[in-house]
């Protein structure tokens, strides 16, 4: 159960609630399913926060502060996270369907396991995040930052990955099918025969970081070739 009086304070805005713990200096954050439903958090400081279970659909926490925050399995369809913090954050289970996550900084996040459908990352920086098993099916990635990051087992069928950064990541079992990627950067990235890239869209990849090493070097692909060029990398890594 949620601590009655931090839930009172947090009721009151960001701005109390912000006051409120730099005067109290506390450390232990019970918020354990609490209910913060569209509510006004924008920069909240919750850094550290236990909010498993928590109830945050709809809340704006724009430029929000949850860094190691505990949020594993909280409720935050169509929340405003734009430009929040949530590095080493655990996000395992949680649900964000239809939520707003662009320009968020989620490096080292747990998101194994969450779901992300229709959510919108545009230019998140998911570097070394954990999104094994995380359903991802329709949501916007464009130019995401995804640099080493687990993707294993995830769902990003019908996904928009257009320009997104993909080097280093591993994507053994990963559900690609009808995902956009152009201008995507697939440098060094790590798929095997169970990657799923049926019906993907793209008319051309980076090889190198800072969009360097355009693959075709002009034009676009053939038809068929993109889905050949990993054919091959798969191939060649077994």
């Amino acid at each position: 159960m949620a601590n009655s009086e931090y839930l009172e304070k947090l009721k009151q805005g960001a701005a109390r609630w912000n006051q409120y713990r730099r005067e109290c200096n506390c450390s232990d954050l019970n918020l354990r399913g609490a209910n913060l439903s569209e509510i006004n958090l924008s920069k909240v400081d919750l850094r550290g926060a236990d909010l498993r279970g928590a109830y945050l659909k709809g809340t704006v926490l724009v430029g929000a502060s949850l860094n190691a925050a505990n949020l594993s399995e909280a409720y935050l369809k169509d929340a405003n996270l734009t430009g929040a913090y949530l590095n080493k954050a655990n996000l395992s289970m949680a649900s964000f369907n239809m939520a707003n996550l662009s320009l968020t900084t989620l490096r080292e996040a747990n998101l194994q396991g969450a779901y992300l459908r229709g959510a919108n990352l545009s230019k998140a920086n998911l570097k070394g995040a954990n999104l094994q098993y995380a359903d991802l099916k329709g949501a916007n990635l464009e130019e995401v930052y995804l640099m080493e990051a687990d993707l294993s087992k995830a769902k990003f069928n019908l996904c928009n990955l257009n320009g997104a950064d993909l080097s280093k990541v591993q994507a053994f079992g990963t559900n690609f099918t009808s995902a956009q990627f152009t201008g995507t950067c697939v440098k060094d990235w790590e798929i095997d025969s169970t990657t799923k890239f049926g019906w993907t869209v793209c008319d051309y990849v980076y090889l190198e970081h800072r969009k360097q090493c355009r693959y075709p070097d002009r034009g676009t692909f053939p038809a068929g070739e993109f889905a050949q060029l990993f054919e091959n990398v798969r191939a060649a890594a077994e």
